[in-house]
């Protein structure tokens, strides 16, 4: 697998040295395991909320109809704020 060289501030290198589960994890796993996937759409986030990694909120199958079909007619989003 291919690595990327980061630099990180002391107290964040204690930081993720403290969330190991054990002195074998490496800290990419460490990160993998606390970081919160990204969703790209709001199927993914139902996915993420079913596999219990999402804690608050939940979309049912009708909202997530509801938004793709408006995300798939091209209709610019509505804006609350320009109202």
């Amino acid at each position: 697998m291919a690595t990327k060289t980061i630099s990180i501030e002391v107290d964040v290198y204690e930081l993720l040295k403290e969330l190991k589960v054990s002195p074998s994890e490496s800290f990419s796993e460490v990160i993998r395991r606390t970081v919160p996937k990204r969703a790209r759409t709001v199927r993914e986030i139902r996915a993420l909320y079913d596999a219990g990694e999402l804690k608050s909120g939940i979309l049912t199958d009708e909202d997530v109809a509801k938004i793709e079909e408006a995300r798939e007619s091209g209709a610019p989003a509505r804006d609350a704020w320009a109202e």
